[in-house]
C-alpha cells in the first residue's frame, strides 16, 4: 500500500498538528449559512471570515468565497467583495462562465468592474496541470468501455444483446435460445472477473497518482461553479466506490480527506448515498417537496383532496433516536444537522443570488391508489407553498 495512502487515512491517529476542517470550518460555514437564511447579512459575512482564517494556509472551497463575496456587496463592502471573488481565479474558475451567473452579471456595473476583470484574469492559478491531465486520462472513457474482452465473450453479448431486444429482457430470453457451448453462468463468471481485475487496476493507478502528487482538490484540479460543474476526482472515486474491496477503508480514507480541507463533505456524501440497504446516514439529506394526485375513478373526502393538492413537504426522520445517530454520523464528516439542512435547502432553493453546494431539492408529483393510501402519504407533511 502507498505510503501517503496510509498517511492520510492514519494522520488523526497519531496526533498530528493538523487543521480539522470538520472542527474549524464546516461548522462555522453552517452558522454563516443559517445567518444568510435570516437574512443577517452582517453576521454571515464575520463568520465567512472567521472560518477563513481559520484555514488560511489551506484556503477554503469556492462556493463558500462566492457566498462571502455576496454577502459582502449586500453589506455596502465592495472591495472585500472583489476580494473574496479572486480567490475563484486561484481556483481556475472562468471568468466568462462565472459572469453568467446573476450576481456576477450584475457586477459589471460597478465603476471598479474593469480594473478587477484585468486583475482576475492576471492571477495566477494554483492549478497543477500536469496532474489534472493525468486524472482526466483516467476518464476518457468508461471503465467497462476500456475493458478488451476476449473474442468468444464479445460474440456470446453481442448475441444476449441481439435477444434482449426481441424478448425485452436479458431474464426473458429462453434458455434453449442460447446454442453457445459454454454456459451461460461460466460466460458471465468470465466477465466479472475481468471487471475484477480492471478496476483493481483502476484503482492502483489512482492511488499511485495520490502518492505522487497529494490526494487531488479543487486548487489542484480546478471549478467551475456557474454550472454545478463535478471535479473529476468525483466521478474516480464513484468507480471506486462501487468497486471497493478490502485493500483500503475508503471511507475511512475519504472522511480524513474531509478532515484536512481536500474533500468538500457534500461530496463525501454523495459518493456514499444509497448504500448499506437504507441503514446508512449519509442517504439522508435531501427535501422532497411533493403533490399527491388520486388514481382516476378514487373519490376521498374532500378536506384530503384539498391537503393533496398543496406542495408538500416532511422530515426524513421521525424518530428521535435515530436522527441523533444520524446526525451524530453527519458531524463526523462536517455535515451539519438534518434540520440546519433543511432550512439552508429551503431558501437556497429560492434564491437568486446565493448558491448551494450539492442542495438536494426536488419537486415531484405522486399518485395515490386509494384514500387510505393518500392518507398514509400526507400524515405528517407540512404545507410549504
Amino acid at each position: 500500500m502507498m505510503k501517503k495512502v496510509f498517511f492520510l487515512i492514519f494522520l488523526p491517529l497519531f496526533g498530528f498538528a493538523q487543521i480539522d476542517f470538520t472542527l474549524v470550518y464546516h461548522p462555522i460555514i453552517n452558522e454563516a449559512e443559517l445567518a444568510i437564511t435570516d437574512s443577517n447579512y452582517t453576521e454571515a459575512l464575520k463568520l465567512y471570515d472567521e472560518a477563513f482564517s481559520n484555514v488560511s494556509e489551506t484556503g477554503g472551497f469556492a462556493y463558500d468565497y462566492y457566498n462571502a463575496a455576496v454577502c459582502a456587496y449586500i453589506t455596502k463592502k465592495e472591495p472585500l467583495c472583489f476580494d473574496y471573488l479572486l480567490n475563484l481565479a486561484h481556483k481556475g474558475d472562468n471568468l466568462d462562465s462565472l459572469q453568467q451567473l446573476d450576481f456576477v452579471g450584475m457586477l459589471k456595473n460597478s465603476t471598479t468592474w474593469r480594473h478587477f476583470k484585468e486583475k482576475y484574469r492576471s492571477t495566477s492559478t494554483k492549478i497543477d496541470f500536469q496532474y489534472r491531465d493525468k486524472i482526466v486520462n483516467l476518464l476518457k472513457t468508461k471503465p467497462q468501455d476500456r475493458i478488451k474482452y476476449p473474442d468468444d465473450i464479445r460474440i456470446f453479448y453481442k448475441k444476449i444483446f441481439e435477444l434482449q431486444r426481441i424478448y425485452g429482457s436479458e431474464k426473458a430470453i429462453p434458455k434453449d435460445s442460447l446454442s453457445e457451448p459454454i454456459r451461460y453462468e461460466i460466460r458471465r463468471d468470465s466477465v466479472n472477473t475481468l471487471y475484477t481485475s480492471y478496476y483493481k487496476n483502476y484503482r492502483k493507478e489512482f492511488f499511485n497518482l495520490v502518492d505522487d502528487y497529494g490526494f487531488p482538490d479543487e486548487d489542484v484540479l480546478g471549478v467551475g461553479i456557474a454550472h454545478g460543474e463535478n471535479l473529476p476526482i468525483q466521478d474516480i472515486l464513484f468507480y471506486i466506490k462501487i468497486n471497493e474491496n478490502e485493500d483500503i477503508d475508503l471511507e475511512r480514507l475519504l472522511q480524513n480527506a474531509c478532515r484536512l480541507g481536500k474533500l468538500h463533505p457534500r461530496s463525501f456524501q454523495h459518493l456514499f448515498l444509497n448504500t448499506n440497504n437504507g441503514n446508512n446516514p449519509y442517504n439522508y439529506g435531501q427535501v422532497i417537496v411533493f403533490q399527491v394526485k388520486l388514481e382516476p375513478n378514487v373519490e376521498c373526502a374532500e378536506k384530503l383532496m384539498e391537503k393533496g393538492g398543496k406542495w408538500l413537504w416532511k422530515p426524513e426522520i421521525s424518530n428521535e433516536e435515530e436522527l441523533q445517530k444520524v446526525n451524530h454520523k453527519r458531524k463526523v464528516a462536517g455535515l451539519e444537522s438534518l434540520d440546519d439542512f433543511y432550512t439552508k435547502a429551503f431558501y437556497f432553493n429560492n434564491t437568486k443570488w446565493f448558491i448551494s453546494y450539492k442542495n438536494k431539492f426536488i419537486e415531484e408529483i405522486s399518485y395515490a391508489s386509494s384514500c387510505a393510501v393518500l392518507e398514509r402519504m400526507l400524515k405528517n407533511a407540512e404545507e410549504v407553498y
